[in-house]
Protein backbone atom coordinates (compact mmCIF):
# COMPACT_ATOMS: atom_id res chain seq x y z
CA UNK A 1 0.00 0.00 0.00
CA UNK A 2 1.62 3.42 -0.76
CA UNK A 3 2.01 5.89 2.00
CA UNK A 4 0.77 9.45 2.08
CA UNK A 5 2.78 11.85 2.87
CA UNK A 6 2.50 15.92 3.54
CA UNK A 7 5.20 18.47 3.35
CA UNK A 8 4.03 20.87 6.00
CA UNK A 9 6.57 23.54 5.66
CA UNK A 10 7.23 23.36 1.57
CA UNK A 11 11.00 22.07 2.34
CA UNK A 12 11.47 18.75 1.10
CA UNK A 13 13.50 19.92 -1.36
CA UNK A 14 15.94 21.39 1.11
CA UNK A 15 17.78 17.80 1.77
CA UNK A 16 15.22 14.69 0.08
CA UNK A 17 15.46 16.77 -3.89
CA UNK A 18 17.71 13.93 -4.78
CA UNK A 19 15.04 11.56 -4.30
CA UNK A 20 11.41 11.43 -5.96
CA UNK A 21 7.94 10.49 -4.54
CA UNK A 22 4.59 11.61 -4.33
CA UNK A 23 3.65 14.03 -1.64
CA UNK A 24 0.85 16.93 -0.67
CA UNK A 25 1.51 20.27 0.27
CA UNK A 26 -0.30 21.74 3.42
CA UNK A 27 -1.89 24.43 1.32
CA UNK A 28 -3.98 21.93 -0.01
CA UNK A 29 -5.79 21.21 2.69
CA UNK A 30 -5.46 24.10 5.06
CA UNK A 31 -9.06 25.00 4.41
CA UNK A 32 -10.39 21.78 4.66
CA UNK A 33 -8.92 20.38 7.97
CA UNK A 34 -11.58 17.97 8.57
CA UNK A 35 -11.02 16.00 5.21
CA UNK A 36 -7.59 16.08 5.78
CA UNK A 37 -7.89 14.69 9.18
CA UNK A 38 -5.76 11.23 10.20
CA UNK A 39 -4.93 10.19 6.34
CA UNK A 40 -1.26 11.02 6.57
CA UNK A 41 1.04 8.56 6.79
CA UNK A 42 4.03 10.61 6.98
CA UNK A 43 4.45 14.33 7.81
CA UNK A 44 7.93 16.22 7.03
CA UNK A 45 8.00 19.42 8.56
CA UNK A 46 10.60 22.00 9.87
CA UNK A 47 11.42 22.98 13.81
CA UNK A 48 9.21 26.01 13.17
CA UNK A 49 6.43 24.55 12.47
CA UNK A 50 6.61 21.78 15.21
CA UNK A 51 7.48 24.57 17.71
CA UNK A 52 4.79 27.32 16.18
CA UNK A 53 1.85 25.11 14.46
CA UNK A 54 2.36 21.69 16.51
CA UNK A 55 -1.53 22.28 16.79
CA UNK A 56 -2.45 22.71 12.98
CA UNK A 57 0.31 19.52 12.10
CA UNK A 58 -1.70 17.40 14.81
CA UNK A 59 -4.72 17.69 12.69
CA UNK A 60 -3.34 15.94 9.90
CA UNK A 61 -2.08 13.13 11.72
CA UNK A 62 -3.65 9.83 13.21
CA UNK A 63 -1.98 7.16 16.01
CA UNK A 64 0.26 5.14 13.46
CA UNK A 65 1.65 8.87 11.36
CA UNK A 66 5.26 9.09 11.42
CA UNK A 67 6.39 12.25 12.07
CA UNK A 68 9.65 13.32 10.68
CA UNK A 69 11.58 16.94 11.82
CA UNK A 70 14.18 18.32 9.60
CA UNK A 71 16.06 20.65 11.81
CA UNK A 72 19.02 21.18 8.49
CA UNK A 73 20.07 24.59 7.84
CA UNK A 74 18.38 26.18 11.36
CA UNK A 75 20.13 24.21 14.30
CA UNK A 76 20.52 27.16 16.85
CA UNK A 77 18.73 26.76 20.30
CA UNK A 78 18.78 22.96 20.05
CA UNK A 79 17.50 22.79 24.01
CA UNK A 80 14.55 24.65 23.16
CA UNK A 81 13.44 21.93 20.29
CA UNK A 82 14.77 19.11 21.88
CA UNK A 83 12.41 19.57 24.84
CA UNK A 84 9.91 20.08 22.60
CA UNK A 85 10.12 16.86 20.63
CA UNK A 86 9.96 14.79 24.08
CA UNK A 87 7.37 16.67 24.95
CA UNK A 88 5.70 15.72 21.82
CA UNK A 89 6.79 11.57 22.36
CA UNK A 90 5.64 12.03 25.91
CA UNK A 91 2.12 12.86 25.22
CA UNK A 92 1.15 11.91 21.56
CA UNK A 93 1.00 8.22 19.85
CA UNK A 94 2.83 9.19 16.39
CA UNK A 95 6.01 8.01 16.05
CA UNK A 96 8.47 10.62 15.51
CA UNK A 97 12.11 11.38 13.87
CA UNK A 98 14.43 14.19 14.37
CA UNK A 99 16.77 15.10 11.40
CA UNK A 100 19.67 17.37 13.08
CA UNK A 101 22.83 18.43 11.07
CA UNK A 102 25.15 18.68 14.68
CA UNK A 103 26.73 15.61 16.29
CA UNK A 104 24.47 14.18 19.00
CA UNK A 105 26.18 11.12 20.32
CA UNK A 106 27.55 12.90 23.97
CA UNK A 107 23.55 14.07 24.03
CA UNK A 108 22.06 10.75 23.32
CA UNK A 109 24.72 9.07 25.69
CA UNK A 110 23.58 10.76 28.80
CA UNK A 111 19.80 11.45 28.15
CA UNK A 112 16.88 9.03 27.74
CA UNK A 113 15.13 9.84 25.08
CA UNK A 114 11.61 8.32 22.80
CA UNK A 115 12.41 9.87 19.26
CA UNK A 116 14.58 8.50 16.54
CA UNK A 117 17.52 10.56 15.74
CA UNK A 118 19.08 10.89 12.63
CA UNK A 119 22.41 12.55 12.99
CA UNK A 120 25.48 14.37 11.89
CA UNK A 121 27.85 17.39 10.76
CA UNK A 122 27.88 15.64 7.43
CA UNK A 123 24.57 16.81 6.72
CA UNK A 124 25.38 20.26 7.49
CA UNK A 125 27.73 20.12 4.36
CA UNK A 126 24.99 18.64 2.41
CA UNK A 127 21.77 20.54 3.25
CA UNK A 128 24.29 23.79 2.23
CA UNK A 129 25.76 22.34 -0.98
CA UNK A 130 23.39 20.00 -3.12
CA UNK A 131 21.77 21.76 -5.63
CA UNK A 132 17.90 21.70 -4.77
CA UNK A 133 18.66 23.39 -1.31
CA UNK A 134 17.14 26.89 -0.72
CA UNK A 135 20.97 27.75 1.20
CA UNK A 136 23.32 26.44 -1.60
CA UNK A 137 26.47 27.66 -0.93
CA UNK A 138 29.16 27.08 -4.04
CA UNK A 139 31.96 28.44 -5.77
CA UNK A 140 33.25 28.04 -9.46
CA UNK A 141 36.38 26.75 -10.83
CA UNK A 142 38.55 29.75 -11.43
CA UNK A 143 41.45 31.37 -10.02
CA UNK A 144 41.10 33.32 -7.09
CA UNK A 145 42.15 37.37 -6.50
CA UNK A 146 42.63 38.14 -2.56
CA UNK A 147 42.01 42.04 -3.45
CA UNK A 148 41.72 42.48 0.83
CA UNK A 149 43.16 41.12 4.21
CA UNK A 150 40.06 40.47 6.10
CA UNK A 151 36.47 40.82 5.44
CA UNK A 152 33.50 39.28 7.89
CA UNK A 153 30.34 38.55 5.44
CA UNK A 154 27.58 38.69 8.54
CA UNK A 155 24.27 38.52 7.39
CA UNK A 156 22.05 39.45 9.72
CA UNK A 157 22.52 41.92 12.91
CA UNK A 158 23.15 39.74 15.40
CA UNK A 159 24.89 40.42 19.61
CA UNK A 160 28.13 39.15 18.25
CA UNK A 161 28.56 40.69 15.20
CA UNK A 162 27.55 44.18 17.35
CA UNK A 163 30.12 43.00 19.75
CA UNK A 164 32.77 42.33 16.44
CA UNK A 165 31.77 45.81 15.29
CA UNK A 166 33.05 48.01 18.03
CA UNK A 167 36.06 45.59 18.71
CA UNK A 168 36.73 47.06 15.20
CA UNK A 169 36.06 50.26 16.03
CA UNK A 170 37.93 50.58 19.06
CA UNK A 171 40.51 49.03 17.71
CA UNK A 172 40.46 51.30 14.17
CA UNK A 173 40.72 47.97 12.29
CA UNK A 174 39.39 48.14 8.65
CA UNK A 175 37.15 51.59 9.55
CA UNK A 176 37.96 54.21 7.03
CA UNK A 177 41.59 52.94 7.18
CA UNK A 178 42.13 51.95 3.65
CA UNK A 179 45.19 50.47 3.87
CA UNK A 180 43.71 47.68 5.88
CA UNK A 181 40.22 46.85 3.96
CA UNK A 182 37.21 45.16 5.17
CA UNK A 183 34.52 44.14 3.51
CA UNK A 184 31.64 43.61 6.38
CA UNK A 185 27.82 42.80 5.18
CA UNK A 186 25.75 43.28 7.82
CA UNK A 187 22.24 44.08 6.69
CA UNK A 188 18.59 43.26 7.90
CA UNK A 189 16.84 42.18 5.09
CA UNK A 190 16.65 43.57 1.33
CA UNK A 191 14.70 46.37 1.75
CA UNK A 192 17.35 47.84 4.56
CA UNK A 193 20.96 47.31 3.99
CA UNK A 194 21.51 48.83 7.72
CA UNK A 195 19.03 48.92 10.32
CA UNK A 196 19.99 51.44 12.93
CA UNK A 197 17.31 50.44 14.95
CA UNK A 198 17.99 46.44 15.18
CA UNK A 199 21.60 48.63 16.10
CA UNK A 200 20.25 50.91 18.51
CA UNK A 201 18.06 47.85 20.04
CA UNK A 202 20.85 45.12 20.50
CA UNK A 203 23.00 47.99 21.80
CA UNK A 204 20.49 48.71 24.65
CA UNK A 205 20.40 45.38 25.56
CA UNK A 206 24.02 44.66 25.40
CA UNK A 207 24.32 47.45 28.28
CA UNK A 208 21.72 46.69 30.14
CA UNK A 209 23.36 42.94 30.72
CA UNK A 210 26.89 44.84 31.50
CA UNK A 211 28.59 43.60 28.26
CA UNK A 212 29.40 47.37 26.93
CA UNK A 213 29.75 50.14 29.40
CA UNK A 214 28.60 54.07 28.14
CA UNK A 215 31.80 54.76 26.03
CA UNK A 216 31.45 52.00 24.20
CA UNK A 217 27.51 52.41 23.46
CA UNK A 218 28.44 55.84 21.71
CA UNK A 219 31.06 54.56 19.98
CA UNK A 220 28.30 52.10 17.92
CA UNK A 221 25.29 54.79 18.41
CA UNK A 222 28.28 57.42 16.64
CA UNK A 223 29.59 55.03 14.10
CA UNK A 224 29.09 56.01 10.30
CA UNK A 225 30.05 53.64 7.43
CA UNK A 226 32.92 54.30 5.57
CA UNK A 227 32.72 53.84 1.82
CA UNK A 228 34.93 50.74 2.19
CA UNK A 229 31.64 48.98 4.12
CA UNK A 230 30.82 46.15 1.33
CA UNK A 231 26.62 45.68 1.34
CA UNK A 232 26.06 42.92 -1.92
CA UNK A 233 22.69 42.23 -0.76
CA UNK A 234 21.71 40.20 -3.70
CA UNK A 235 24.44 38.11 -3.92
CA UNK A 236 23.96 36.52 -0.24
CA UNK A 237 19.99 37.28 -0.27
CA UNK A 238 19.66 35.27 -3.26
CA UNK A 239 18.06 31.52 -2.76
CA UNK A 240 21.96 30.75 -3.80
CA UNK A 241 25.22 31.75 -1.67
CA UNK A 242 27.54 31.99 -4.68
CA UNK A 243 31.25 33.31 -3.49
CA UNK A 244 32.68 35.69 -5.70
CA UNK A 245 36.18 34.72 -6.72
CA UNK A 246 37.31 37.99 -7.75
CA UNK A 247 36.10 39.93 -4.48
CA UNK A 248 37.88 37.53 -1.60
CA UNK A 249 39.87 38.28 1.64
CA UNK A 250 42.33 36.22 2.34
CA UNK A 251 41.29 36.11 6.24
CA UNK A 252 37.36 35.58 6.64
CA UNK A 253 36.21 36.74 10.07
CA UNK A 254 32.82 34.16 10.51
CA UNK A 255 30.17 34.79 12.78
CA UNK A 256 28.26 32.03 13.26
CA UNK A 257 24.72 32.48 14.28
CA UNK A 258 24.85 30.56 17.56
CA UNK A 259 28.31 31.90 19.67
CA UNK A 260 28.26 30.62 22.87
CA UNK A 261 27.47 30.55 26.26
CA UNK A 262 27.99 32.35 29.95
CA UNK A 263 30.53 31.76 31.93
CA UNK A 264 29.10 30.04 34.30
CA UNK A 265 28.03 27.01 32.09
CA UNK A 266 29.49 23.38 31.11
CA UNK A 267 30.45 23.63 27.14
CA UNK A 268 31.66 20.21 27.02
CA UNK A 269 27.79 19.30 26.73
CA UNK A 270 26.83 22.09 24.51
CA UNK A 271 25.99 21.46 21.15
CA UNK A 272 27.50 22.37 18.07
CA UNK A 273 25.63 23.79 15.43
CA UNK A 274 27.20 25.71 12.20
CA UNK A 275 25.77 27.15 8.80
CA UNK A 276 26.90 27.89 5.64
CA UNK A 277 29.46 30.98 6.89
CA UNK A 278 31.64 28.11 8.07
CA UNK A 279 31.56 26.28 4.85
CA UNK A 280 32.54 29.81 2.62
CA UNK A 281 36.23 30.23 3.54
CA UNK A 282 36.70 26.28 2.90
CA UNK A 283 35.31 26.77 -0.07
CA UNK A 284 36.78 29.81 -1.51
CA UNK A 285 40.66 29.06 0.37
CA UNK A 286 40.54 31.53 2.85
CA UNK A 287 42.25 31.58 6.33
CA UNK A 288 39.22 31.40 9.16
CA UNK A 289 38.44 33.00 12.28
CA UNK A 290 35.60 32.09 13.79
CA UNK A 291 33.57 34.08 15.71
CA UNK A 292 31.10 30.89 17.31
CA UNK A 293 29.76 28.39 19.44
CA UNK A 294 32.40 26.90 22.00
CA UNK A 295 33.92 23.70 20.78
CA UNK A 296 33.18 24.77 16.72
CA UNK A 297 37.21 24.56 16.18
CA UNK A 298 36.98 21.64 18.19
CA UNK A 299 34.48 19.81 15.83
CA UNK A 300 35.92 20.91 12.75
CA UNK A 301 38.75 19.30 13.52
CA UNK A 302 37.01 16.00 14.28
CA UNK A 303 35.45 16.11 11.21
CA UNK A 304 39.29 16.39 9.62
CA UNK A 305 39.57 20.19 8.50
CA UNK A 306 43.16 21.34 8.65
CA UNK A 307 42.81 25.09 10.67
CA UNK A 308 45.97 26.42 10.09
CA UNK A 309 47.62 25.73 13.36
CA UNK A 310 50.65 26.40 12.38
CA UNK A 311 49.74 29.34 11.88
CA UNK A 312 46.99 31.08 14.27
CA UNK A 313 47.38 30.65 18.03
CA UNK A 314 44.60 28.93 19.34
CA UNK A 315 45.24 29.19 22.77
CA UNK A 316 41.88 31.38 22.98
CA UNK A 317 39.54 27.88 22.99
CA UNK A 318 40.17 27.77 26.72
CA UNK A 319 38.44 30.52 27.41
CA UNK A 320 34.59 29.99 28.25
CA UNK A 321 33.34 33.33 28.58
CA UNK A 322 32.42 34.28 24.86
CA UNK A 323 33.10 37.69 24.64
CA UNK A 324 36.28 37.62 26.55
CA UNK A 325 37.03 34.99 23.89
CA UNK A 326 35.65 37.37 20.86
CA UNK A 327 38.59 40.29 22.01
CA UNK A 328 41.25 37.29 21.90
CA UNK A 329 40.52 36.45 18.75
CA UNK A 330 40.39 39.96 17.48
CA UNK A 331 43.94 39.88 19.26
CA UNK A 332 45.07 37.14 17.14
CA UNK A 333 43.54 38.82 14.04
CA UNK A 334 45.64 41.97 14.65
CA UNK A 335 48.90 39.73 15.17
CA UNK A 336 47.81 38.21 11.91
CA UNK A 337 47.70 41.19 9.44
CA UNK A 338 51.37 41.74 10.50
CA UNK A 339 52.62 38.83 9.27
CA UNK A 340 53.22 37.96 5.24
CA UNK A 341 49.78 35.93 5.31
CA UNK A 342 49.66 36.10 1.45
CA UNK A 343 53.31 34.70 1.40
CA UNK A 344 51.61 31.76 3.73
CA UNK A 345 48.71 31.21 1.21
CA UNK A 346 50.96 30.61 -1.57
CA UNK A 347 53.16 28.13 0.39
CA UNK A 348 50.12 26.19 1.43
CA UNK A 349 48.02 26.08 -1.45
CA UNK A 350 47.60 22.31 -0.95
CA UNK A 351 46.55 22.25 2.50
CA UNK A 352 43.54 24.98 1.31
CA UNK A 353 42.74 22.83 -2.21
CA UNK A 354 42.57 19.57 0.72
CA UNK A 355 39.76 21.50 2.69
CA UNK A 356 37.64 22.56 -0.38
CA UNK A 357 37.76 18.77 -1.30
CA UNK A 358 36.98 17.24 2.23
CA UNK A 359 33.73 20.01 2.01
CA UNK A 360 32.54 17.32 -1.07
CA UNK A 361 33.35 14.27 0.56
CA UNK A 362 31.28 15.50 3.96
CA UNK A 363 28.27 16.33 1.60
CA UNK A 364 28.38 12.64 -0.06
CA UNK A 365 28.74 11.44 3.26
CA UNK A 366 25.42 13.34 4.39
CA UNK A 367 23.81 12.67 1.05
CA UNK A 368 24.25 8.87 2.21
CA UNK A 369 22.58 9.39 5.47
CA UNK A 370 19.51 10.91 4.10
CA UNK A 371 19.45 8.32 1.10
CA UNK A 372 19.27 5.09 3.35
CA UNK A 373 17.09 7.00 5.68
CA UNK A 374 14.63 7.99 2.56
CA UNK A 375 14.84 4.57 1.33
CA UNK A 376 13.45 2.57 4.57
CA UNK A 377 10.60 4.55 5.76
CA UNK A 378 9.34 5.69 1.87
CA UNK A 379 9.95 2.16 -0.37
CA UNK A 380 9.59 -0.52 2.73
Amino acid sequence: MSKRILDFNSQLFRIFGHHVFDYDQVEVHRNNCQQANGIYDIIFCHREGLQDNFEEIKSYTKPTTHLIIDTTVESGNIDILLDAVNHICETEPFKVTLIIDADMNCYLENNKVSFECIYGSELVFFAHTNVFSDSRTFIEPDTYNYIHKFQSLNGSMRENRVLLLLELIKRKLGVGDRNTPISFLFYRNKQEKFSHHDLNKLVKQLESNGRINKEDVQLLLNFELPLNYDYREEEYHNINHKIDHNDLALINIVTENTHGLGIEEDISKYITTFTEKTLKPFLSGQIPIFIGPPNLEKELRKLGFDLFDDLIDYSFESEQDQHARLKLKINELERLLDTDIFEYRKLNNLRFNKNRILVQKLANKGFDIVDEFITNIIYT
